[in-house]
């Protein structure tokens, strides 16, 4: 069954897209505000430089009222031919596993039947994860929803700016489409292998869903074409700067980043999902296989000093596009390694960011070299 996935920033306004014909005829610059995560002046400005790009009066759009303290409120009511669609891009995925999920309980009620006397829906969850084949420049914007971030200068470190987005599924063949609006990266896994595919993981948490029989997405940007990135095109890895190869040779590593994010229930809501997705703690985490050797034991002795090291290590693909993933400090733990006499003696180190951001550099390749 063909199945098409796409997705669009959804921070700002002017990229939100319209809603369906089973929803009311506006939405508030407060709806979008909640939808989106973004402060409500800044909907609003962003509505104001929108209607003046268009050549329209603004204050058409005005519904000023009372706030609970009796001050006077402005805020814009948009119809659904005035709510931005903006641009969507295509994303390379191997699976799309969105999907509302509907949380229900079962009646207790005391009758005179054994039957079951029904069920209610007490909440819905909206989410599921995205995985793909890891390649440059084809998830920066996963990547920077993911660390709360912004690329600054090609370099992403963990922040606390919210990015959101609509995501686009649809069931080409028999024409169903739904789309999954307000989309937080809640968690992001990279796993290289020792011998395989780089692959990531996209868990996303979503706070709207809506579907139709009419195409959502009509003109979406190509994707990307750069080349999918396997084992071998991990370069050399540094341990406080020094080089492991010939001395603890590394075979697999994984990078794990968990928002914890909280979900916020809101009664009175006419949306699907919940109120808000808030993230607290970023927990970041992975793991590290080397060669059990001298210089591995002495890496696996700050276990107990709990002294934290410096890695860094980059990934470049065919055509010298490059990821520099470098993590300034991470604490390690792990047990001691053992094996049979045919064995090839392994330990792996889990590892825990303490205190410093990680970084990701990006570089991509000079197209006239």
């Amino acid at each position: 069954m063909p199945i098409s996935q796409h997705v669009v920033n959804s921070d700002r306004p002017r990229h939100e897209i319209a809603p369906s014909q089973n929803v009311a005829r506006t939405m508030s610059s407060r709806e979008i505000a909640d939808l989106t995560g973004k402060r409500h002046p800044d909907v609003k400005r962003d509505i104001q430089s929108m209607a003046s790009e268009l050549q329209e009066d603004v204050s058409s759009f005005a519904h000023i009222y009372l706030d609970s303290m009796n001050r006077q409120q402005t805020e814009y009511l948009l119809d659904r031919e005035h709510t931005p669609t903006g641009t969507w891009d295509t994303l390379r995925l191997t699976g799309n596993a969105l999907t509302p999920t509907v949380n229900t309980e079962v009646s207790d009620e005391i009758t005179d039947t054994r039957l079951s006397q029904g069920s209610v829906a007490t909440s819905i969850d909206i989410g599921g994860d995205l995985s793909a084949e890891f390649s440059f420049g084809s998830f920066d914007q996963l990547l920077e929803a993911a660390f709360y971030g912004v690329w600054t200068g090609d370099v992403l470190r963990v922040g606390d700016t919210r990015n959101t987005f609509s995501i686009a599924k649809g069931y080409n063949d028999i024409s169903v489409y739904g789309v999954f609006k307000g989309a937080h990266v809640s968690t992001f896994a990279l796993e290289i292998p020792e011998e395989g595919k780089v692959t990531a993981t996209f868990n996303m948490a979503c706070l709207d869903y809506t579907d139709s029989e009419t195409p959502i997405v009509v003109t979406p940007n190509a994707p990307t074409t750069t080349p999918f990135l396997s084992n071998n095109n991990v370069g050399t890895i540094l341990v406080n700067g020094q080089s492991l190869e010939g001395v603890a040779c590394v075979s697999a590593m994984t990078i794990n980043l968990d928002n914890s994010l909280q979900t916020q229930r809101c009664l009175g809501s006419e949306r699907l999902g919940p109120g808000a997705h808030i993230a607290t703690e970023a927990a970041i985490t992975g793991s590290i296989t080397l060669a059990w050797s001298k210089r591995a034991w002495q890496i696996w002795k700050n276990t107990f000093t709990r002294l934290p090291i410096a890695v860094e290590f980059p990934i470049t693909d065919s055509l010298g596009n490059k990821y520099t993933f470098s993590f300034p400090a991470v604490e390690v733990d792990g047990e001691l390694p053992n094996g049979g006499k045919r064995d090839l003696i392994q330990i792996e180190l889990n590892y825990t960011v303490a205190k410093q951001s990680p970084t990701i550099t990006r570089l991509a390749a000079d197209p006239d070299a």
